[in-house]
């Protein structure tokens, strides 16, 4: 008789999430990540100016900020040259509603944990939490965008990894 083994469903998505490899950008966040189609086009960006970078993006939808803290350690591994972080509205939503102070200690333990380790840390807002995720960035000298504009994150990811511009 044959086994058959189960894989629980958490396990599955972090596998299917692997972690950054040497010299990567990482994206990390929630839907908003994972959908988003500005990191194909930051990649882009990138190789058309030779920049050898590979860009991860370790979106999950439904995310909420605390399983981003839950995941943080996993998604910077050594060779992670930036961290993009997206909390975006999971937070906020009513069937999964987290506190503003819950949220706020997610993000600034994702932050000092992120300092800790010396990665440069790009925030982007444009969210329910956007005045939060504004001011902790600016408490914590973090680079902070209200939205993902392409030209906007490029020049913002070229001046953190020290590029010319």
């Amino acid at each position: 008789m044959q086994r058959i083994h189960w894989m629980p469903l958490g396990l599955l998505l972090l596998l299917a999430t692997s972690p950054a490899s040497a010299d990567t950008i990482v994206a990390l966040g929630s839907d908003l990540t994972a959908a988003n189609d500005y990191l194909a086009t930051l990649r882009k960006q990138l190789a058309a100016r030779h920049i050898g970078l590979d860009i991860d993006n370790l979106g999950i939808a439904g995310d909420t900020t605390a399983e981003l803290r839950h995941r943080i350690e996993y998604a910077t591994p050594p060779g992670t040259r930036l961290l993009i972080l997206e909390p975006g509205n999971n937070d906020c939503r009513n069937d999964r509603r987290l506190t503003p102070s819950t949220s706020r200690d997610n993000v600034a333990m994702m932050f000092h944990y992120l300092k800790q380790l010396g990665i440069p840390v790009l925030v982007l807002g444009g969210h329910c939490n956007e005045a939060m995720l504004r001011e902790l960035a600016n408490t914590e000298g973090l680079a902070y965008l209200p939205d993902s504009s392409p030209e906007r994150l490029l020049d913002e990811v070229l001046r953190l990894l020290k590029l010319p511009r």
